[in-house]
């Protein structure tokens, strides 16, 4: 409702949580300022690259009938707040699994450890230059296969000629759409153990091209086709820079040996708990 009607959006965030609602006082506040301030002056600071409010409240400015101070709040907002649930969902994962399988967490560990010491990573660690540890990307990876961070079909309207679906036709207009669940657990793309957290089936060095690729066609935690997550690529980049910073810093253990899951379109995780202590990294994981 608040995506359609923007006006309503500081009204209704406040009802629903107090974090939010400093939130949106905090973007409020923001905004208001910057309407009522110099464009100029924030022109020149951010010569280069002007963030995203500037460039809203010059359109406002120029235009206010078309930009709105709804559109504003709405623009920022969407900024904010898009992501946020899915990143959560999925570090969470990558974490739980991660810290349930103590070889992974030592194998992960090792390769983040040599990679600084061998210089081919600084610390903190670079998005290019963590793309580069296959183990690392493999745990990303298989923590989002999974545990996707939307459980619930996405649904497509079929276009013209409709489709052939395993054998059955579905006519144009017909609203078709697959959990990513369901195709992260099809044990013929991703094997007889794909309900087990293995990192070493995204491996080059352990499995074979061909499953290599099918693997990556059924991977669908971004979305697929036209309709992919337009914030697939920072998404990825926060995983693989906060992920390796975390495990290389902090000695990290599950203090809670189970979580609760709950499916409300995303399946979001409770009683997750850990204990975490600064880890020395110039030593081996005790």
């Amino acid at each position: 409702m608040c995506g359609i009607c923007l006006w309503l959006a500081p009204f209704v965030f406040g009802l629903i949580s107090t974090g939010l609602s400093a939130v949106v006082t905090f973007m409020t506040k923001e905004i208001q300022g910057r309407l009522t301030s110099s464009l100029e002056d924030r022109e020149k600071e951010y010569r280069d690259a002007p963030e995203i409010l500037t460039k809203l409240a010059k359109f406002h400015k120029e235009n206010p009938k078309t930009y709105s101070y709804e559109t504003v709040f709405g623009g920022c907002a969407q900024n904010i707040f898009a992501g946020s649930d899915t990143i959560s969902i999925t570090l969470n994962a990558i974490f739980y699994y991660v810290l349930k399988n103590e070889q992974v967490l030592r194998r992960l560990c090792s390769e983040i450890d040599e990679a600084i010491q061998s210089g081919q990573a600084s610390d903190p660690i670079t998005s290019g230059q963590a793309r580069k540890l296959p183990y690392l990307q493999g745990v990303i990876k298989e923590g989002m296969r999974m545990h996707s961070a939307t459980g619930l079909p996405m649904w497509r309207v079929l276009s013209k000629g409709g489709v052939v679906l395993s054998g059955v036709i579905f006519p144009a207009g017909r609203v078709v759409g697959i959990n990513s669940w369901v195709a992260h657990y099809n044990t013929t793309v991703f094997g007889e153990d794909a309900a087990l957290f293995r990192p070493e089936r995204w491996l080059k060095s352990h499995s074979p091209p061909e499953q290599l690729a099918s693997m990556e066609r059924y991977f669908m935690a971004f979305g697929m086709g036209s309709r992919t997550c337009i914030g697939k690529n920072i998404s990825i980049l926060e995983i693989s820079k906060l992920v390796p910073q975390l495990i290389r810093h902090y000695d990290i253990r599950l203090a809670t040996p189970q979580w609760t899951c709950r499916n409300q379109w995303f399946p979001k995780q409770s009683n997750f708990q850990v204990t975490i202590s600064m880890r020395e990294v110039s030593r081996p994981m005790s």
